[in-house]
């Protein structure tokens, strides 16, 4: 049974890392092809492609940097106590 259990966790990591790469490669593809197109339309130089690429790097680091935070806070909350 503890066997079973370890593959289902094991499997959920991969499942959720892979979830987390496509979100990240997804979110920047998207933003750059929304700044693509706002570029072409104002006739403007590579400025919304930056700047949206830009964006979405800094928005996708800072929403995995709360999450682990919020993570490792939870794991430390829950390990018992060493004080006695």
């Amino acid at each position: 049974m503890d066997d079973l259990h370890s593959k289902r966790e094991l499997n959920k990591g991969f499942a959720h890392a892979t979830s987390r790469g496509f979100e990240l490669a997804a979110s920047i593809a998207i933003f750059a092809g929304t700044g693509w197109l706002i570029d072409r339309f104002f006739g403007t130089a590579p400025v919304f492609i930056i700047v949206l690429t830009v964006l979405a790097f800094v928005g996708n680091f800072a929403r995995m940097w709360y999450a682990y935070d919020a993570a490792m806070a939870k794991l430390e909350a829950d390990l018992p106590s060493r004080t006695k």
